[in-house]
């Protein structure tokens, strides 16, 4: 009965366009369940800001560029996740608030590669246009690199 419920779960999760946080068996999953039940998780470790390194065939995009890709997608995230990933919010979750909060600054930095390559990209894509989605794509492209200097 258990792993039909986390089935479910999950299947309902993906088809709803949740976060991850929602599925039992994934490391937000845990963190979530443990969160009910009273136990203190740690926060991941931000990543130390630097500079955007060049992408391979493209242009390597200036520090003020940089910025304004981060905050035309932190809008786009408050606008579709911040119900979860806004700590200001009352409907804030403290599963959500632990994988990034769209209230810090350093957002970003709080995004580890496989939740920029997966989890981050997941509930977004469908909802941008087509300038949203290069837009998110650039900016995927550059965190990631970041982190895999």
């Amino acid at each position: 009965m258990r792993g039909a419920r986390t089935l479910m779960a999950a299947t309902m999760a993906a088809a709803l366009g949740g976060c991850a946080w929602h599925v039992p068996g994934t490391q937000a999953g845990q963190a979530h369940l443990a969160t009910q039940a009273g136990e203190a998780r740690l926060a991941p470790q931000p990543a130390p800001h630097l500079a955007a390194p060049p992408i391979p065939g493209t242009q390597p995009l200036s520090a003020p560029e940089v910025a304004a890709l981060r905050a035309r997608l932190r809008e786009h995230a408050k606008a579709h996740c911040g119900t979860c990933h806004q700590s200001s919010r009352p409907s804030h979750k403290a599963a959500a608030i632990a994988i990034y909060d769209l209230d810090r600054d350093d957002w970003h930095t709080m995004l580890t590669v496989p939740r920029l390559q997966a989890g981050f990209p997941r509930r977004l894509t469908g909802r941008l246009d087509d300038a949203g989605r290069r837009d998110l794509q650039a900016f995927i492209a550059h965190e990631v690199a970041l982190r895999q200097r």
